[in-house]
């Protein structure tokens, strides 16, 4: 009888493995638009370069009829020195917080459409005296209905955020903030292939 023990634990290591592979092949993946140039005002300066990295989760794989989200969407808004330098200095400002409002869309085989408007929360970020500012801004990332088979990709888009600034005197004061990506760069977040 225990010749058989070293089959049978065989077996059983082998049936854990497939189904822990077919939970890996389930698992969301994990997506980053990369590093995307946009051109911002904020207040009172205009043609601002910021950059701007989005991060989320995205299912590698969906089939037909299934609902898809980008999850966990975040987005980290990197503001360049000068811009960082006069809310400092010219405008008293150590501290922001806000909203944003972010457009996006989907690329289903060159065919695109619109998504909703994602509303996403900044926390309140210390501006430092020198150098760059990154702000991080979270929210629940836009949907579809998987209608067709194909690649579909998640695009990012516009911009707007509404930040107010606390400053060194501890009044505060509102920064409207409109920001476009910039032309000739890949601005896919994610991509998912419907079958």
């Amino acid at each position: 009888m225990n010749r058989w023990i070293p089959v049978r634990r065989i077996a059983v290591l082998g049936a854990a493995l497939g189904l822990a592979a077919v939970g890996l092949a389930a698992a969301p993946a994990s997506a980053d638009s990369g590093t995307l140039n946009y051109t911002c005002s904020a207040s009172i300066l205009t043609n601002q370069a910021f950059t701007v990295v989005v991060h989320g989760t995205a299912p590698a794989t969906a089939a037909v009829g299934d609902t898809v989200t980008l999850d966990g969407l975040s987005a980290d808004v990197t503001v360049n020195s000068g811009a960082t330098g006069a809310l400092y200095h010219f405008l008293g400002v150590r501290s922001v917080t806000g909203t944003a409002s972010v457009e996006s869309s989907l690329d289903n085989a060159g065919t695109p459409a619109p998504l909703p408007n994602t509303e996403m929360t900044i926390p309140a970020t210390p501006v430092p005296a020198s150098g760059t500012l990154t702000v991080v801004a979270s929210g629940i990332g836009p949907s579809f209905v998987a209608d067709t088979a194909g690649t579909v990709a998640f695009k990012a888009g516009a911009f707007t955020a509404a930040l107010v600034g606390t400053t060194w005197l501890g009044g505060t004061t509102n920064i409207p903030v409109t920001c476009t990506p910039d032309a000739n760069q890949n601005l896919t977040i994610a991509t998912v292939t419907v079958s």
